[in-house]
């Protein structure tokens, strides 16, 4: 699984890179999706279109155990639709 969260400052720039996410994964929060490991080479695509100076993006690669670890609290999606940088979490 991919997490993908960003913090883009331009407002129309932020949707848009929302509203192309939301094709390949499911949206956590409004910054925030998770897609499936396949959907790397078009996130990557799509991220990079969007981070200027001053933005941020990051998307973690989370193995299934990891994953199926996470902790969440308050309202959890259901199952659904769901700067270039690609970091392997390693579990323990």
């Amino acid at each position: 699984m991919l997490l993908v969260v960003y913090d883009i400052s331009d407002d129309k720039r932020r949707r848009k890179l929302h509203d192309q996410l939301w094709e390949h994964g499911i949206a956590i929060q409004y910054s925030a999706f998770e897609c499936p490991d396949a959907a790397l080479p078009e996130v990557r695509r799509i991220v990079s279109r969007f981070v200027r100076e001053g933005d941020r993006a990051d998307v973690y690669r989370l193995c299934g155990r990891c994953a199926s670890r996470a902790l969440r609290f308050g309202d959890v999606p259901g199952d659904g639709r769901a700067a270039e940088q690609v970091l392997d979490v390693a579990c323990a």
